[in-house]
């Protein structure tokens, strides 16, 4: 994933700070959050619930973790 900035011209059209490397016609997806989103918090509780879960028992080196 590339994060490309962009200012808001109107409610349709964005103006790119950065060219893109698609060709004319090819679809691109765009993310915007929103005050209220709240990713950021759930992303980080997610890898601290899981991030032992990739390790198997037999990678002690982990276990101080």
């Amino acid at each position: 994933m590339k994060v490309i900035h962009a200012t808001i011209l109107d409610a349709t059209h964005l103006e790119l700070l950065e060219p893109l490397s698609t060709r004319p016609g090819e679809e691109v997806q765009i993310s915007i959050m929103e005050e209220n989103d709240h990713f950021e918090n759930d992303w980080k509780k997610m890898v601290e619930e899981n991030f032992l879960n990739a390790y198997s028992d037999e990678d002690s080196i982990y276990d101080k973790l």
